[in-house]
């Protein structure tokens, strides 16, 4: 495994053939699964935050900042995703953590996640520059292995997301099982995906995932953990580095200059040397052509600048189904195909089952359009009207390793009308509002699995990534019983408001 050569042909835009690939992963997993939840790390150091996909710009970071291994570099995470070169991004990292693993520490990210990644291009990515699924499954057995954060100088502690009600102490950190796909709730998915806000303590996040939370938990969790700063990502700030709160305890790091090539942002670093802390702005030009290149294509088609402060809009339509595409369990293919559905204005049914004989347990289904099909003549008096077809909209959906779910064929064409404009409500749909109304209740709910994935998405699409809510005060952080019930309550809700 020559390295050096490999790090010189990627750098000259050169993949590594899907062999390489599959050794480079597996050789820094084994240095990954050496490192602490909170992995220590020395000054002189040099911190970054989201990169997304944004090759080029990350080339210019290093022409900037200094190169490894002359510099030292914590990278905060979201290294994929959004941008058009997530695969290059990501291979550079991992060809430079495996050459000198003491000089950079990569910290996972709310998008190194292999649901995010199939919603937000780097799936779509692998697929297209390698011809098959293999290279995304090689990088995201990787992200279960990056660690959660690191800590400089024991008195500052660097993160992708933020604090949570379940974390008073460093310590707890350090217990977490991390080998795993980032749980959709609890301290370690809130490490990813909480924010600060402008309040005292916690409220509601409108990430769907996370908490926000406010100046006395920060400066409290400083105060008793003996830190002076929680260094973290995550949010899109326009001026690339903004401080939080009066103490200034918090620090935001933005490292993905004019942001999907088109929010018009400056990026940072932030080095940290002895006693001293500098901000490093980043040059904010695209790539010349880049932007140009892609105006019409992948994630940022979807953001438009709607005023002044730079808030961003979604207007991107909901995933379609295509053949590759995996889900943890059966429940949440058929929700997947369920949102797109009335997404488009059709309802659909199970049409197929096969089932292994003996244990009657199911391994391929075929999930069609409801007007798939025809129905028997009926011998009522009064038949109701015919709305079978013989529609071939479907998707196959089989078991596969590690009991997971793929689209194995797919037919998106109908051979009758199919519009929003047409308020009917299908049996599909009301099974999605019975879920969410059962969400309500204090035990989880399997049919919202899938869903909560696309509220996630929807929100976190957004540029500045959250939103002014209220404070819940009274709210004890260590019992949250309740803001959970609420959280599982609103993710159809959102959904079906979106799409109606």
């Amino acid at each position: 495994m020559d390295l050096d050569q490999w790090i010189s042909k990627v750098k000259d835009g050169q993949h590594l053939s899907e062999d390489e690939l599959q050794l480079l992963c597996e050789y820094v997993k084994e240095i990954l699964i050496e490192e602490s939840n909170v992995q220590p790390v020395n000054s002189p150091v040099t911190v970054c935050g989201d990169i997304h996909g944004q090759f080029h710009d990350l080339m210019k970071l290093f022409q900037t900042g200094g190169h490894v291994p002359e510099t030292n570099y914590i990278f905060m995470g979201d290294f994929v995703d959004r941008g058009y070169n997530s695969l290059e991004v990501f291979t550079i990292l991992l060809l430079l953590k495996a050459r000198y693993p003491a000089n950079i520490t990569l910290l996972r990210g709310n998008h190194e996640s292999r649901q995010l990644t199939q919603v937000y291009g780097f799936y779509d990515e692998c697929q297209r520059k390698y011809g098959n699924a293999n290279s995304w499954r090689y990088c995201t057995d990787v992200f279960d292995y990056l660690t959660l954060s690191a800590i400089i100088d024991g008195t500052v502690l660097c993160v992708h997301g933020g604090l949570s009600p379940d974390i008073r102490t460093i310590d707890q950190i350090r217990v977490i099982e991390r080998n795993c796909e980032i749980p959709h709730e609890g301290p370690f998915c809130d490490l990813m995906w909480s924010d600060p806000e402008d309040i005292e303590t916690w409220a509601v996040s409108p990430r769907g995932a996370g908490w926000l939370f406010g100046s006395r938990v920060t400066s409290e969790f400083n105060h008793i953990n003996k830190l002076d700063l929680v260094c973290r990502a995550h949010q899109l700030v326009q001026e690339g580095l903004k401080y939080m709160f009066q103490d200034k305890g918090l620090v935001t790091v933005w490292s993905a200059p004019n942001y999907c090539y088109r929010c018009g942002n400056v990026a940072s670093i932030l080095s940290f040397n002895e006693n001293m802390m500098e901000a490093v702005c980043l040059n904010s030009e695209p790539l010349f052509g880049e932007g140009d290149q892609y105006e019409d294509e992948g994630d940022c088609s979807m953001l438009e600048h709607v005023d002044e402060d730079h808030e961003m809009q979604l207007k991107k339509e909901f995933l379609s189904p295509t053949v590759g595409l995996e889900f943890e369990s059966f429940d949440e293919a058929y929700d997947f195909y369920n949102v797109y559905a009335k997404g488009q204005g059709f309802g659909i049914r199970v049409s197929n089952s096969w089932f292994r004989s003996k244990r009657r347990e199911r391994y391929r289904a075929k999930l069609s359009c409801s007007s798939a099909g025809f129905k028997k003549k009926s011998d009522a008096n009064n038949p109701r009207p015919e709305t079978r077809t013989g529609c071939p909209a479907m998707v196959i959906i089989k078991l596969v390793e590690a009991k997971r779910w793929r689209i194995v064929e797919v037919e998106l064409d109908h051979n009758h009308p199919v519009s929003l404009e047409v308020k009917r409500f299908y049996k599909s749909h009301k099974k999605m509002f019975l879920a969410a109304k059962k969400g309500q209740q204090s035990q989880p709910v399997k049919e919202i699995h899938t869903i909560k994935l696309y509220r996630t998405a929807v929100v976190d699409a957004i540029c500045n990534g959250h939103s002014k809510t209220d404070e819940r005060v009274d709210r004890n952080p260590t019992n949250h019983s309740k803001h959970l019930e609420l959280k599982r309550g609103m993710h159809l809700h959102y959904i079906i408001s979106f799409v109606v």
